[in-house]
């Protein structure tokens, strides 16, 4: 977090990555967040009591990949909100290297659209928490990989 007193970070010690919480002395290790497949990616909200991190559920019927879900948490491990937009919460969106871009209420994180079993190129994904507003940036048929903004 901003003041550096506590780290979050991803545990498997309860055998799946989860979202866990600690004091960077080591001290009152929690577990924030525990879904039903694998999260990953999580980093402090602006005010330092909330935590946002992907989340990727279980593969249901054979190849079909995992459902990715942005979302947040209190650092009380309550209070767990889907931080997209509605109309992209069911899409098939591949998720990685969640980042917030600061000082502004905005994360962004590299994506891949897997609709209809056809992979679009990496595009980077903003998303304006306050407007709940989504914008994809690209380079039409170019991979976006490993993004940084500033």
């Amino acid at each position: 977090n901003g003041s550096g007193d506590r780290i979050v970070f991803i545990s498997d010690c309860h055998g799946s990555p989860d979202v866990w919480i600690m004091n960077s002395d080591g001290t009152e290790r929690k577990p924030l967040y525990k879904g039903a497949g694998e999260e990953h990616d999580p980093l402090f909200l602006s005010g330092d009591d909330t935590v946002a991190f992907i989340s990727v559920s279980e593969e249901t019927e054979g190849e079909s990949p995992g459902r990715f879900s942005l979302l947040s948490v209190d650092v009380d491990g309550k209070d767990v909100q889907n931080l997209m937009p509605e109309k992209y919460r069911y899409k098939q969106l591949f998720m990685a290297h969640l980042e917030r871009l600061a000082p502004h209420n905005y994360v962004y994180f590299q994506g891949r659209f897997l609709d209809d079993g056809r992979r679009s190129p990496y595009v980077v994904l903003t998303v304006d928490l306050e407007k709940q507003k989504v914008r994809q940036m690209a380079i039409r048929g170019v991979d976006i990989l490993d993004p940084v903004l500033r």
